[in-house]
């Protein structure tokens, strides 16, 4: 059980580290226009 915790946590902050990554090149996108 502890490891699918474990499992489910990374892949949650994974999914937030994406979800920033994507918001910070969009606006660097739309900032240069």
């Amino acid at each position: 059980m502890d490891g699918w915790m474990n499992y489910y946590i990374i892949l949650n902050i994974i999914k937030s580290a994406v979800f920033l990554v994507s918001s910070l090149i969009e606006c660097d996108i739309l900032c240069k226009f």
